[in-house]
């Protein structure tokens, strides 16, 4: 119980900390994830559900300011729609191991970047 409460805990102020800064930060839930022991498939799904809820709380909050593009919204959220289902449909093709390495180094790597393109740009 304790294990799932600090999972929760983290996961949590990581999308505190990616919705306030305008990144996606799935590459960090499934990182956090998958070092807490979830099997990376699990990961994955439970990654785009946290990332739906973060995004409507995230559109509900700036929409309400006026912050928001409708349009940009549409079009990215349309494309990423699109990936996920296909990465989703095509991912019973590789083993878990496999999906497992690739996802964990492409999703360091964009997480890496994302931050450190965040930290140049706003000076920190």
């Amino acid at each position: 119980m304790f294990h799932t409460v600090m999972v929760v805990i983290i996961i949590f102020f990581l999308t505190v900390v990616m919705v306030m800064s305008g990144c996606g930060g799935g590459n960090c839930y499934v990182i956090a994830l998958v070092l807490s022991g979830v099997p990376i498939l699990m990961a994955s799904t439970t990654s785009q559900l946290i990332l739906l809820a973060s995004a409507l709380s995230g559109a509900l909050i700036f929409g309400k300011a006026r912050t928001m593009l409708r349009p940009l919204v549409f079009f990215f959220g349309g494309r990423n729609f699109l990936m996920a289902f296909v990465g989703g449909f095509g991912a019973h093709l590789f083993s878990g191991m496999a999906l497992k390495i690739a996802l964990s180094v492409v999703l360091g790597i964009a997480g890496i970047a994302i931050e450190y393109e965040y930290i140049e740009r706003e000076g920190f």
